[in-house]
């Protein structure tokens, strides 16, 4: 099936394009009176109103337009599906993210004032506050990385979509 992109189909139209989203209306001539985007185009030249989308406009050229098989449109249905599956996968990984970035900020807090009230006694800050303070740095250290991983989502999708892969078999 050939996919058309609405702009090359204005430029076969006749319209001249005069910067971005604007561009000439070969019907009545109006000078950046076309405005489109994507999807649809509209004249705005007082009582021409030349308006479509990418599919009034193939037809008007008199380009074919196939309707895809059956097949097509299961396997494009099949695609849609996983890339959502795909998606909410993510953002729910980004919200455990961001859940234990806090919590670890919170755990680190109470450490923190746990070591100062030590200190403020006249004590030294306990072997059990270090370890904790150490263990929350290590696990702060690790949900960054998650956490800038999911939030460069387009560099790393690859590799996320083969852990969302693998997350699914093992389920």
């Amino acid at each position: 099936m050939r996919d058309y992109q609405l702009i090359d189909l204005l430029v076969q139209a006749g319209a001249q394009l005069r910067g971005p989203k604007r561009a000439d209306c070969p019907r009545c001539g109006g000078r950046r009176t076309v405005a489109y985007t994507e999807e649809t185009f509209f004249c705005h030249h007082g009582g021409c109103g030349w308006s479509g989308n990418v599919t009034t406009i193939t037809r008007e050229l008199g380009l074919v337009i196939e309707k895809p098989s059956a097949r097509e449109i299961s396997e494009r249905r099949l695609v849609q599906t996983e890339a959502a599956r795909f998606a909410e996968w993510a953002r729910r990984k980004r919200i455990a993210a961001a859940a234990l970035l806090r919590d670890l900020d919170r755990h680190e807090a109470t450490w923190r004032e746990v070591g100062q009230q030590e200190l403020v006694a006249g004590k030294p800050i306990s072997e059990r506050v270090w370890k904790k303070l150490e263990l929350c740095a290590r696990w702060q250290e690790r949900a960054e990385f998650q956490w800038r991983r999911l939030l460069n989502f387009e560099s790393n999708a690859g590799e996320l979509y083969r852990e969302f892969s693998r997350e699914r078999e093992t389920a």
